[in-house]
């Protein structure tokens, strides 16, 4: 049940997405696109859907959030798309994310029939190395969580509050973000990587990444918070690595495991 302070936010959210009806809004499979999305089912908005695959995002990151979206029941498009096409992209430059954006959010406009471009952007992205907001903005996509300065932890609360699945659904950025700014990611690579890291989440691991900070290198990144699990599975997580070729690696831990390569 809600509390007082959360039905003020839910408020002023029910209200920025009634202003921007009709509207497109991205999905990716994640908490704070779906939480956007039940929330327009739930509140009757005109919302229709667009999810977007390719290489770049984990196969099964793609088939969950199509039966998630299958299931919520609201009219969705799937947009299958090759950024690692894209120069900028497949040279893995720090302006990668904008690029991206530009191709994903591009195309979305043209399916979009005059509806507003809506996604799920928080506030507290804003605060963290993001060139794809630049791009966002370029192409007038609008993001209510952080237009009223909405963050990943009230988000969460918010997911929890009114029901939807999953609230504590770790993050899971794009598999591009494993590899060390100008090293060009091959299919072959992305590919192990989304299935090492499915492995890895299936095994019980749950805030980390898979990391390639140079050629023929790897590193594994966990959260402080996973340091129990990870000594009493160890043995799970060498043979899996080694399965998929990321062995010998380097542990790391961090406190957030977002963003390993934006401050260097």
């Amino acid at each position: 049940m809600p509390t007082a302070e959360q039905n003020r936010i839910l408020e002023a959210l029910a209200g920025r997405m009634r202003e921007l009806a009709p509207a497109l809004l991205a999905v990716s499979g994640g908490l704070d696109s779906r939480l956007l999305a039940f929330l327009a089912k739930t509140w009757g908005l005109d919302y229709e859907l667009v999810l977007f695959q390719g290489p770049h995002l984990p196969i099964t990151d793609t088939a969950q959030a199509t039966l998630w979206l299958d299931k919520l029941g609201m009219p969705f498009h799937t947009l299958d798309t090759d950024v690692t096409d894209v120069p900028e992209v497949a040279n893995n430059t720090r302006e990668r994310c904008y690029f991206c954006k530009l191709e994903l959010f591009g195309q979305a406009r043209d399916l979009a029939g005059g509806r507003t471009l809506v996604d799920g952007t928080n506030a507290d992205d804003a605060t963290t190395f993001r060139p794809g907001i630049k791009a966002l903005r370029e192409l007038g996509v609008r993001s209510p969580y952080a237009e009223l300065g909405i963050t990943k932890p009230q988000v969460r609360d918010l997911a929890a509050a009114v029901g939807l699945d999953s609230p504590d659904q770790p993050s899971r950025a794009c598999l591009l973000t494993r590899f060390a700014y100008d090293l060009r990611p091959d299919e072959d690579t992305l590919e192990r990587l989304a299935l090492a890291e499915d492995q890895l989440a299936a095994v019980g691991l749950e805030n980390f990444r898979l990391r390639i900070p140079c050629a023929g290198a790897y590193t594994l990144q966990l959260d402080m918070r996973e340091q129990s699990y990870f000594t009493r599975h160890q043995d799970e997580i060498d043979t899996i690595l080694t399965h998929f070729g990321f062995a010998p690696y380097t542990l790391l831990w961090s406190e957030n495991v977002s963003g390993l390569y934006d401050g260097k």
